[in-house]
C-alpha cells in the first residue's frame, strides 16, 4: 500500500484516499492517524513524500531486520526439516552448498519472471491525479479486490467492523498463533482442525475475489465512442502539437480541460475549418473525417475535464 500512491494518477490518488478513509474509521485515533498519514488536511505533495520514504527507506531497512532476526533464529534453532522427525536424521545435510545454490537458483527465476513480465506487461497509468474530480471511481489492484469486496457487506453503522474488526481479528489470530498452537506434529493430515481453517479461508478470500472480478468485469471502463474518439486522437498524430495531462508537445492550445471550456458545435467548426475560429492557424482541416469519426472525436475531447 505504501507504494500504492507514488505513481501519482487518478488511480493512485483517489485509491489511496479510500484506504486513508479506512484508517479514519479506527475509534479514538483515527483522525489523528489520518492527519500523520497525510501530512496535512489534504493529500498532497506531504503525503507523497511520506510514502515515498516509507517506501523506499524504511521498509526496505524494517525488512532487512526481518531477515537478519530469521537467520539468527535459524543458526540458533536449526531448520523445522521434514514433516516426518524419523526422515530428519537420514536426510540432513549442511546448508551450504546446496541450498544455497537452490535458494540463489530460486530467486534468480523469481526475479527474472518479474522482470518479464514488467517488460512484456508495462503497467498502464491514468490521468495525473486530479483532486478535483470527484467522478472518477477508484477500483484497487487485484490482491485488493478480495478486501474490496467484503467492505460492501459492512455498512452504515456497520462499517467499522469491515474496517477495524476484522483485520485486528485477522492479525491478532496470526500473531498469536505461534503461542496456541505448540504441538510438534507438523504431518498436514494430523492436524485437521488447523488445515481445515486455513482452507476454508482461502476458500472465503478467492470467492470474495471471484465475486469482485466478475463485478469489475461488468463496469464499462468507459463509453466506446470516447475509446474510439481517443484512439483516432493518437493515430491523427495530434499528440504532436497538444498536450493532454502532461503527455504530448505544448505546441497548440493544452486539451486537458477541454470538455469544460468548449461545447461540441464550437469543437465541430474548429476541426472542420480551423481558419474560421483561429484566424491563422496552422492546425490542418480534417474535412476528410467521416461523420462517426469526427462524432467519436468530438466525445473524446468532451470527455477531457
Amino acid at each position: 500500500f505504501s507504494g500504492y500512491l507514488l505513481p501519482w494518477d487518478q488511480r493512485a490518488y483517489w485509491a489511496t484516499q479510500v484506504g486513508v478513509n479506512i484508517v479514519g474509521t479506527i475509534p479514538l485515533v483515527g483522525d489523528t492517524l489520518v492527519r500523520i498519514i497525510r501530512g496535512g488536511l489534504t493529500l498532497g505533495t506531504m503525503t507523497l513524500s511520506r510514502f515515498f520514504a516509507l517506501h523506499t527507506v524504511f521498509l526496505p531497512w524494517l525488512l532487512m531486520a526481518l531477515v537478519a532476526m530469521h537467520l539468527i533464529t535459524l543458526r540458533r534453532v536449526g531448520p523445522a526439516g521434514p514433516w516426518d522427525a524419523s526422515r530428519a536424521a537420514t536426510i540432513s545435510e549442511p546448508f551450504w552448498p546446496k541450498q544455497v545454490a537452490m535458494d540463489a537458483i530460486a530467486m534468480f527465476v523469481a526475479f527474472a519472471t518479474l522482470v518479464g513480465v514488467a517488460l512484456a506487461l508495462p503497467p498502464s497509468l491514468a490521468d495525473r491525479a486530479n483532486p478535483a474530480d470527484t467522478t472518477f471511481a477508484p477500483i484497487p489492484e487485484w490482491y485488493f479486490l478480495f478486501y474490496y469486496e467484503l467492505l460492501k457487506y459492512f455498512r452504515g453503522p456497520w462499517e467499522i467492523v469491515g474496517t477495524v474488526v476484522v483485520p485486528v481479528l485477522f492479525y491478532t489470530l496470526l500473531f498469536l498463533l505461534p503461542f496456541l498452537d505448540r504441538r510438534p506434529e507438523r504431518q498436514p493430515f494430523s492436524r485437521p482442525i488447523v488445515i481445515g481453517a486455513g482452507g476454508l479461508l482461502l476458500i472465503v478470500v478467492f470467492t470474495f475475489l471471484f465475486i469482485s472480478l466478475k463485478r469489475v468485469a461488468a463496469i464499462p471502463v468507459t463509453d466506446p465512442s470516447v475509446a474510439r474518439g481517443k484512439q483516432l486522437y493518437h493515430s491523427l498524430g495530434c499528440a504532436a502539437c497538444h498536450r493532454i495531462h502532461g503527455e504530448g508537445e505544448a505546441i497548440g492550445p493544452d486539451l486537458s480541460s477541454i470538455g469544460s471550456q468548449r461545447d461540441a458545435a464550437w469543437l465541430r467548426k474548429r476541426l472542420r475549418e480551423p481558419k474560421s475560429v483561429v484566424p491563422g492557424s496552422i492546425m490542418p482541416a480534417y474535412t476528410s473525417l467521416s461523420e462517426g469519426e469526427l462524432k467519436d472525436l468530438i466525445n473524446y475531447l468532451l470527455s477531457l475535464k
